[in-house]
């Protein structure tokens, strides 16, 4: 990571970037290895990172605040806040399901530097730890065919991800989602053959790889015979896989106790074993193999999105901004 000045002289300047000029800085490449370093710092207990706290304004809305800050043990120590909402019904009105912010502060003086908006760090990061893990176990189980529930945003950050680094050849792309013009506008994002399906089960059944973007707040996915190929699913939705399907399968989490709660599939199947002796491992341990994986298993990636994730890019995002001139700074915000 890039280091932040500690210039007590300089830090009482604050740095808005708007939505375009965060786009504009966020470099896919660099960013997937801010995403595999953090993970790495996280396991080493170089983070601080306390469980996210969850607004509900309505029934089916959410407002998280996820922060996080890198300790001085690391190269570049700074803190921050996510703050991200989820409202579906806003596509119904043409707007945008999610939105973000992130605050980042200086970790010597707990100065406010920097607001950016936060939406494509957002997509990007949960696709691209997403595609971290598929492309590791790639190696592995050479996967040739990859189907998706769900065609949003997310959907096509993690397409992106694929098209930008094309580390899984993967021959053939299936979609599905309950909407299918969204199947039929993702498809036309992607460079290579794609199929729409109207049967989700017959997805999961033909697909080596499984990415899980939906909205479901609760287990449809309840049938073992469904994953008797030993597929790996990318489970970013947390909450379509019955416990039964996870007790089956060999599971990578992010953070065990992050993701054990608000009703994930892992807190499910938790809260009916009464353990967490189901979950073999994390990312960290996956990158440094420190435990094997199952060739006759499904494997299922639970990550919670961590906070952390997002200070780490936007931290790269906030150096290369002040480098090329991006945003606007307001000059003497703490005074």
């Amino acid at each position: 990571m890039a280091s932040t000045s500690h210039n007590m002289k300089n830090n009482n300047d604050f740095l808005v970037l708007d939505g375009d000029s965060v786009e504009q800085l966020l470099d896919f490449e660099s960013g997937k290895a801010a995403v595999k370093r953090t993970y790495l710092e996280h396991a080493a207990g170089n983070t601080n990172l306390p469980h996210s706290v969850f607004l509900r304004p309505s029934e089916d809305s959410r407002i998280i605040g996820l922060p996080a800050s890198f300790n001085g043990d690391t190269a570049s120590p700074i803190s921050g806040i996510k703050w991200v909402s989820s409202y579906p019904k806003n596509t119904a009105n043409g707007f945008p399901r999610a939105s973000a912010v992130i605050l980042l502060n200086d970790y010597h003086t707990g100065y406010p530097i920097c607001c950016m908006n936060a939406s494509k760090i957002n997509l990007f990061r949960t696709a691209a730890s997403a595609y971290l893990v598929a492309e590791t176990l790639s190696h592995r189980r050479e996967p040739r065919k990859l189907g998706i529930i769900g065609c949003g945003e997310i959907t096509k950050s993690f397409i992106d991800c694929h098209q930008a680094f094309d580390g899984i050849p993967f021959l053939e792309i299936k979609l599905y989602d309950l909407d299918r013009l969204k199947s039929e506008a993702m498809a036309k994002h992607i460079n290579a053959k794609v199929s729409i399906l109207d049967d989700p089960n017959e997805l999961i059944k033909s697909s080596d790889v499984i990415l899980l973007a939906t909205t479901a707040s609760k287990p449809y996915i309840n049938d073992c015979n469904l994953l008797s190929h030993s597929p790996i699913i990318l489970n970013l939705s947390l909450r379509d896989i019955h416990p039964d399907l996870i007790l089956a399968s060999t599971n990578i989490v992010d953070d065990l106790g992050h993701v054990n709660r608000e009703l994930t599939s892992i807190h499910l199947t938790s809260s009916m074993v009464g353990n967490t002796d189901f979950v073999t491992g994390t990312v960290a341990g996956l990158l440094r193999k420190s435990f094997s994986v199952s060739s006759g298993k499904s494997i299922i990636f639970s990550p919670f999105g961590l906070g952390i994730l997002d200070i780490a890019i936007a931290q790269e995002v906030f150096e290369k901004a002040k480098t090329k001139g991006f945003g606007t700074t307001i000059k003497n915000f703490i005074n």
